[in-house]
């Protein structure tokens, strides 16, 4: 089942995309899912690299 955004959410979700959250980020925050995130901004998510980036620099902060 397709589960469609109104036109504000899909609003909120870009403007948090163009400032750099995750797809995870939203969803706790504001309860959408990254299925609909990716069905409505294809292309939008973290690569890989990216997420993997992000891990090594939390890594790296709990070794101080």
């Amino acid at each position: 089942m397709a589960i469609n955004i109104t036109a504000e959410r899909r609003e909120l979700v870009k403007k948090c995309l163009e400032d750099g959250w995750s797809q995870i980020e939203i969803y706790r925050t504001h309860k959408v899912h990254p299925m609909t995130i990716k069905r409505h901004f294809p292309g939008s998510g973290w690569t890989q690299k990216e997420g993997a980036q992000l891990g090594y620099q939390i890594m790296k902060a709990g070794q101080k």
